[in-house]
């Protein structure tokens, strides 16, 4: 029995062990996960007014997906799961590549691989953790916008992780550029008289939100690691804006990730 327990610890590490640069692979779906240490960060900036307050928040530990989901994992999830996804219709103008990342997916298609590989969606807060670190810095890899460590300003997506020197400082790639990334969260207009210890956002809201900027985009703020998007404002529904379910939007713009509770 203890050398039972030796070899697993020899895998996974103890909670004690376990520090930034740690990894693991999730449940399903072969993702590499990053290891996110518990403590606090600075969430939020100045920049804009749904970036108010700063303020410190504490997070518990977590892990963090290296990458975003490719198109090649989430088809697994759907021919392990037998998931209706309409892959001639919803397909992109460049076609699907499995090592692209998976877009066309709205925030339920999200949830439910992220469920099936063990997780969830990461919460707001958890997406601006693992990309800023805990040095409020402005974009994952430092304070100065540099092109070169993203996907910007392009015509369609890129490899996932195409971009190493756009690290972040818990070791996740594409955390800014590539795709604009699902969180768990709803929208809200600030931070205000949200929690600062392990928020999830309110509990309804007019849209989702998302982070990270996209491929397309050329202005360095939508790439910082404060700013904050919402589905809401891209795009006009077709019936009433009281209809509009929020996070039902599928684009070639969104894509996502994965987070897992360290345990």
């Amino acid at each position: 029995m203890l050398t039972v327990l030796a070899a697993v610890l020899a895998l996974h590490g103890t909670p004690q062990q376990l520090t930034i640069g740690s990894t693991k692979k999730s449940l399903k779906g072969d993702i590499d996960l990053m290891y996110v240490p518990a403590g606090e960060f600075t969430m939020g900036s100045n920049h804009n007014p749904n970036e108010l307050p700063i303020r410190q928040v504490y997070l518990d530990a977590y892990w963090m997906a290296k990458n975003l989901v490719t198109v090649a994992q989430f088809r697994e999830f759907t021919k392990s799961t037998g998931y209706k996804y309409d892959w001639k219709a919803l397909k992109p103008q460049w076609g699907w590549i499995d090592n692209h990342p998976m877009v066309l997916v709205n925030w339920e298609d999200c949830r439910a691989y992220c469920k099936w590989a063990g997780g969830d969606l990461p919460t707001e807060a958890q997406f601006e953790k693992a990309a800023r670190g805990t040095d409020a810095r402005e974009f994952p890899w430092g304070n100065r916008f540099e092109a070169t460590r993203l996907r910007t300003n392009t015509t369609f997506t890129a490899p996932v992780g195409s971009y190493p020197t756009g690290v972040s400082p818990f070791g996740c790639l594409d955390m800014a550029g590539n795709v604009f990334e699902w969180c768990l969260d709803y929208y809200s207009a600030s931070y205000e008289g949200m929690p600062v210890r392990n928020p999830k956002g309110p509990t309804t809201g007019r849209g989702r939100v998302l982070r990270g900027g996209d491929w397309g985009d050329d202005n360095p703020r939508s790439f910082r690691t404060a700013f904050r998007y919402a589905d809401m404002s891209s795009t006009t529904p077709s019936s009433s804006a009281n209809d509009y379910k929020p996070g039902s939007i599928r684009s070639p713009l969104y894509g996502f990730r994965l987070a897992v509770p360290a345990e």
